[in-house]
C-alpha cells in the first residue's frame, strides 16, 4: 500500500487515519523541512501545472492520432468497398471469358467438321 513516508504497518495500525494532515505530508519529504506550509503548496501547485501541461499536450496528440486513425479508418472502409467492386467486375469479365472460350470451341468444332466434310467431297 502507497504511503508517505510511514511505514505501511503504521499506515494500517489501530488509530491511525486514512487521510494525512498537509503537515505530515510535508514532513514525509525531507526536502521540504526547511519550507513553510504556504511554499509546500506553491512547489505543489507549480508541479501540478508542469502536469497538466504535460497532460493537455498528451491529449492533443492522442486527439491527432485518434482523428487520424479515423481518417485511415474511413479511407481503408473505401478501399474495402473498391475492392468488392473490382472483385465482382473482375468475376463479370471471368464469366464472360468464359463464355467467349466455350463459343470459340464450338466454332472450331464446326470448322473442323466443315474441313472434314470438305476432304471428304470430290474435287470438283
Amino acid at each position: 500500500s502507497f504511503s508517505f513516508g510511514q511505514s505501511s504497518a503504521s499506515a494500517l495500525g489501530a488509530g491511525t487515519t486514512a487521510s494525512m494532515t498537509t503537515s505530515s505530508l510535508v514532513q514525509a519529504d525531507p526536502s521540504f523541512k526547511e519550507k513553510t506550509i504556504p511554499e509546500a503548496i506553491q512547489y505543489w501547485l507549480e508541479g501540478l501545472v508542469k502536469d497538466v501541461r504535460s497532460f493537455d499536450k498528451l491529449g492533443l496528440r492522442v486527439a491527432e492520432w485518434d482523428n487520424a486513425i479515423r481518417k485511415y479508418g474511413d479511407e481503408i472502409v473505401g478501399l474495402d468497398v473498391d475492392v468488392s467492386k473490382v472483385e465482382k467486375q473482375h468475376q463479370e469479365v471471368d464469366s464472360k471469358l468464359s463464355s467467349i472460350e466455350q463459343q470459340q470451341k464450338e466454332l472450331q468444332a464446326a470448322l473442323d467438321e466443315i474441313a472434314a466434310e470438305a476432304a471428304k467431297a470430290p474435287a470438283a
